[in-house]
């Protein structure tokens, strides 16, 4: 929904098949363990907003 109203979009993704999908769709995609500080450090680089949703 972002994207198709024109704003940015970033999103982590956990396997090499939802990035290919996500970059396809025109997000840009963060390669990165979550539970390391420095990761989510340079994933949050110029971010203004988030949106954090995670399934178990």
């Amino acid at each position: 929904m972002l994207l198709e109203q024109g704003h940015p979009a970033r999103r982590s993704c956990a396997r090499t098949t939802n990035a290919c999908a996500v970059r396809r769709a025109g997000a840009e995609v963060f390669v990165g363990d979550l539970l390391t500080v420095a990761d989510v450090t340079a994933a949050l680089q110029s971010v203004r907003r988030i949106c954090f949703s995670m399934s178990l």
